[in-house]
């Protein structure tokens, strides 16, 4: 589905459950390619396979640990070649 978000690559921490797993939804019916990143890969891999419809990146991510968090954005990066909003 196209929406004001078409093509917008999100990188959204938080994202396996709750409130940023709707975000990850949200964003993804808008148009976005969005990667999930939570400290709990599994939570992270499950919203990816289930609430986005396998469109998107799961990846681990502690927001504790700038490594991490560098770490995460490198992988999105690897994938999609660019980053266009970070919501934390």
């Amino acid at each position: 589905m196209a929406g004001e978000l078409a093509g917008k690559v999100i990188f959204l921490t938080g994202g396996g459950q709750g409130i940023g797993r709707e975000c990850a939804r949200a964003y993804t019916q808008a148009g976005a390619t969005v990667a999930v990143a939570d400290i709990n890969l599994a939570a992270a891999e499950d919203a990816v396979a289930t609430t986005l419809g396998g469109h998107g990146l799961a990846v681990a991510c502690d927001v504790a640990s700038s490594a991490s968090v560098q770490e995460a954005i490198a992988a999105t990066l690897a994938r999609y070649g660019r980053l266009d909003v970070i919501h934390n």
